[in-house]
C-alpha cells in the first residue's frame, strides 16, 4: 500500500501498517512526528519522537504516514 516518501492520510496508523514492512514517519494530528519499524507477523515497534512541527497540525484528526525506507535496521 505504501510507496516509498509518498505521504497518506489515515484514521488508524495501526490499521494501515498492519502487515506492512520498512520503516515509517508518522505525523500526529497534533504535529509530533514520529518513527516507526515494521515487520510482517510481528508485534510493531515503539514509536520513536524525533520532533515537534506546529505546522504540521490538522484540524480533521487524520495520521500523515510516509515510508522513508524499505525495511527496519538490523538488531544490535
Amino acid at each position: 500500500m505504501f510507496k516509498m516518501n509518498e505521504p497518506v492520510l489515515v484514521d488508524s496508523p495501526s490499521e494501515a501498517l498492519k502487515n506492512e514492512s520498512g520503516v515509517f514517519e508518522l505525523v500526529s494530528p497534533q504535529g509530533e512526528v514520529l518513527l516507526l519499524a515494521c515487520e510482517p507477523g510481528l508485534a510493531m515497534g515503539v514509536p520513536e519522537r524525533v520532533s515537534f512541527d506546529p505546522r504540521r497540525t490538522r484540524t480533521d484528526n487524520r495520521w500523515e504516514i510516509k515510508k522513508i525506507a524499505e525495511s527496519p535496521p538490523a538488531s544490535a
